[in-house]
């Protein structure tokens, strides 16, 4: 054996040629250019290559009794490194030739990038330990052939670093491509890792998840829709590992939104509007038939009540002359007929759990009255309701479509004077064919689900009030009490495939009590026509329509989604004006309001003709 000792640059380098190299426990360190036929480690033996380290083995390297290499030079062996089980290799330097790993590799110091220049294989009883130190920093393996992987890996963040969701470091490079993958990925409490390959599999990385998107959920609703989604999370293949890729992705404050995009909250707008469209012509009915009334009308359209007549150029005559009545009394017609139609331009907040749409209702509905005698007046009507919702915000690109077909009962009560109490009352429904077009859009995921539910609907309404008469004025106090019943039947989303949600029956209900008041004018504006304008004021208070639960699955995992309670009172307005021409026909304008409720706010049109046969 040969040794010289070389001074260069501070250190005492030994070279030994030709000979055997010992890592021993009182660690072996090389820090100069060095040959060797071999090593061998002593038990816990330690190699340490500093960076100005360069060894050369001219034979194979086999790390064995719980032996380490610290490798920060410049390693070169014959063919191969082969690290055994209790083996470790770790550090940021360069190694020409093989790496195989039973053992324990730890590339970096804790970060930097260890290089191998040749092929690297990890075999089931290997440990890798990735060592993230920031949001994209880690240690990293760089081989310049193939990879096959298996075994461990094991995450261990260092410098103090605390994992966050969403993070992605890319830690293997191997141009000549890696196959296989980590049997198991240990991670720290709360975390899930999840190893991914480049679409040509030469870059690996890690996506740091939750262990499960409940620990993300902020609201019951949410950790339904997280719970379910945890059933995609064993996925190997398919829509739901694409789709359990994409929530991985995401950070902590992204979650909310894309639990809010999955969950089937959209559908609880569709009793919302049903609500407010059966409302707004609950309350145009009640205003309509005060301002005939007023008129002296009644519900069939009969002009003037036959026992007042108008009289014109009587002087101060002490005989009436008939010859010189503006409108005869006359024999009353029994039957009525009338068309109504109406505009809904509805808009609902996000606050309080309901999302925002701006909604678009027209619809036109005709009737058939008959008077059985001055005081009771019924009726039959039905007619056609379309609606157009888009909405913003979480379901921003979504859109509602409704064809609603409507039909009832009606009934009214009153002196034909238009004065005293008076009463109304309906009894109906309807049949809703909704085309549902809901946007699922978060970051990494933007999908449309489609689905046509139908939904039946009963509309019941009794209203009472009393009038008043002083001159031409007419005013007095009216209260109601509108039940709407809603009940949805069951559907399929098609179009995002494992985010299609499969909706059970579900039922909603809404009473609501309205106290206000009416007042009107009577103006004869010409011999035959009547202008009664009018105005209208109530406070609603809402009493039935509590939370409710719609409940389904999503790719076979129930899901259910509770719905909140809305704002309770709304300040509700209403004007408009009455025309009645030559005691036959009858039209009315009306414009309505619903204010006041920060969750919802409606404005109405209405336009009414009828008449008298």
């Amino acid at each position: 054996m040969t040794e010289s000792n070389n001074f260069a640059d501070g250190f005492l380098t030994l070279l030994l040629i030709d000979s055997s190299l010992i890592a021993r426990t009182t660690v072996t360190t090389i820090s100069g250019t060095q040959t060797n036929s071999s090593v061998t480690f002593e038990t816990n033996g330690v190699l340490n290559i500093t960076s100005s380290g360069n060894l050369t083995i001219t034979t194979n390297v086999v790390v064995d009794n719980s032996g380490t290499v610290k490798l920060n030079g410049v390693l070169t062996v014959s063919t191969s490194v082969t690290i055994t089980q209790g083996g470790t290799l770790n550090g940021a330097g360069t190694l020409n030739g093989n790496l195989t790993n039973n053992g324990t590799l730890s590339p970096g110091n804790p970060t930097g990038t260890l290089t191998v220049n040749g092929s690297f294989s990890q075999t089931g009883s290997g440990t890798f330990i990735l060592t993230p130190t920031g949001q994209t920093t880690s240690n990293q393996l760089n081989a310049s052939g193939s990879m096959t992987l298996a075994g461990t890996l094991q995450v261990s963040p260092a410098n103090g670093y605390i994992l966050q969701f969403g993070n992605r470091y890319n830690f293997l490079s191997a141009p000549g491509g890696i196959s296989g993958s980590f049997s198991n990925i240990d991670m720290p409490s709360g975390y899930r890792g999840r190893f991914q390959l480049s679409s040509n599999n030469t870059l690996g990385s890690l996506l740091i998840a939750p262990a499960s998107y409940t620990q993300l959920a902020a609201t019951p609703n949410q950790s339904s829709v997280a719970k379910a989604l945890d059933t995609f999370i064993t996925a190997t293949s398919g829509d739901k590992l694409t789709v359990s890729t994409a929530l991985d992705s995401l950070t902590a404050s992204q979650y909310s939104q894309a639990f809010a995009a999955i969950a089937p909250t959209l559908y609880q707008s569709l009793s919302t509007m049903a609500f407010n469209a059966a409302n707004a012509q609950y309350n145009d009915l009640v205003q309509q038939m005060f301002g005939l009334r007023v008129a002296g009308t009644g519900f069939t359209m009969s002009g003037l009540g036959d026992n007042i007549p108008i009289l014109e150029g009587q002087g101060y005559k002490g005989v009436l002359d008939s010859k010189k009545d503006v409108l005869r009394p006359g024999g009353d017609n029994h039957w009525g007929m009338f068309v109504d139609a109406n505009g809904i331009f509805a808009q609902a907040n996000s606050g309080n759990m309901l999302q925002s749409y701006n909604a678009q209702s027209g619809g036109l509905i005709g009737g058939l009255t008959y008077k059985w005698n001055p005081s009771v007046t019924t009726g039959i009507y039905a007619g056609y309701e379309g609606t157009y919702a888009k909405y913003s915000g979480t379901y921003s690109g979504s859109t509602v479509i409704d064809n609603a077909v409507r039909f009832g009962l009606l009934a009214t009560y009153g002196d034909p004077s238009g004065r005293g109490f008076y009463g109304d009352a309906l009894v109906g429904g309807s049949y809703n064919n909704y085309n549902v077009t809901r946007a699922i859009t978060f970051p990494g995921m933007s999908r449309t689900a489609n689905s046509s539910p139908g939904a039946g609907e009963l509309d019941t309404l009794l209203a009472a009030g009393y009038n008043w008469r002083k001159g031409n004025w007419a005013f007095g106090p009216v209260s109601s009490l509108q039940y709407t019943y809603f009940g949805m039947s069951s559907f399929n989303e098609t179009g995002a495939q494992s985010l299609d949600y499969q909706g059970l029956n579900w039922n909603a209900a809404s009473m609501i009590y309205n106290l206000g008041g009416n007042c009107a004018y009577s103006w004869q504006a010409t011999r035959n026509l009547m202008v009664v304008p009018q105005i209208n004021l109530a406070w609603q208070h809402e009493f039935l329509q509590n939370p409710y639960a719609i409940n389904g699955n999503l790719s076979g995992a129930p899901v259910s989604n509770t719905s909140s309670a809305p704002l309770r009172d709304t300040l509700y307005t209403g004007v408009g004006v009455t025309l009645e021409y030559m005691k036959n026909w009858h039209t009315g304008f009306f414009y309505n309001a619903a204010a006041g409720n920060s969750d919802l706010v409606s404005q109405n049109i209405f336009w009414s003709v009828g008449a008298k046969f």
